[in-house]
């Protein structure tokens, strides 16, 4: 399932930026200062997304797979398959809601919007795994 690395790869990469930016925040201005190591956390998460790919590159490999390969239906069983959970079984059917509506769309709003399933897929893909 390509797009779930892509996918994942895309939430990890933004979720460690932010929380490094909270790490700083936490400490306040001797966060920010390249005396404690707080700033090289920021630094360091700084490359991920840039490393792994730019957001939009992330989101066109997530599209390609969904597009030419219906990579989203395996995907969708497999989350089927992992969910035990009323909540995450609903969140599930939400993400094959979406995906549906999101194949609908003209090309050019269907890439518009594919960050925000991107990191939707990414989520419940988590939620999955955390009850499997």
């Amino acid at each position: 399932m390509p797009e779930t690395g892509r996918a994942f790869q895309l939430r990890a990469a933004r979720l460690g930026v932010t929380a490094a930016s909270d790490a700083i925040e936490v400490h306040g201005g001797n966060g920010y200062i390249e005396q404690w190591p707080v700033a090289r956390l920021l630094r360091d998460a700084q490359v991920n997304p840039i490393w792994e790919g730019g957001d939009n590159i992330l989101c066109l490999d997530v599209r390609r797979a969904m597009v030419r390969e219906r990579a989203h239906e395996p995907f969708l069983d497999r989350l089927r398959e992992a969910a035990t959970s009323d909540l995450v079984r609903t969140r599930v059917d939400d993400l094959a809601k979406a995906i549906s509506a999101w194949s609908a769309l003209d090309p050019p709003v269907a890439e518009a919007r594919l960050y925000p399933l991107a990191q939707f897929m990414a989520d419940v893909y988590a939620a999955a795994l955390l009850e499997e």
